[in-house]
């Protein structure tokens, strides 16, 4: 999909977002930066997005694969406040990931 948006935009814009890196994976392999604040908000919001379909009744293998590895990731964060929402989240829905 990305190759497809690189292609078809106009060039003034392929010129500002290679500039700016806009469609770059973020790295968060350096601890306490901004992209690794952001892939932890990201993870966060998909082990959000997992509860949400799960407690909606559709829960497939895929979902919870995700939940596991990203709440997972979540607990070992640099970010105390991540790490703090995790738990919440984790003694609230004890029961998941489903299996």
């Amino acid at each position: 999909m990305t190759k497809q948006f690189r292609t078809t935009m106009p060039p003034m814009l392929k010129t500002d977002m290679t500039r700016l890196k806009l469609l770059e994976e973020l790295q968060d392999s350096e601890p306490y930066t901004v992209d690794s604040l952001v892939k932890a908000c990201d993870r966060l919001a998909v082990v959000l997005e997992c509860l949400f379909e799960m407690e909606s009744g559709r829960v497939s293998a895929e979902m919870s694969e995700a939940y596991g590895t990203y709440i997972s990731r979540l607990e070992n964060s640099e970010w105390a406040p991540v790490r703090e929402l995790c738990t919440r989240v984790l003694l609230e829905y004890p029961r998941f990931p489903l299996k």
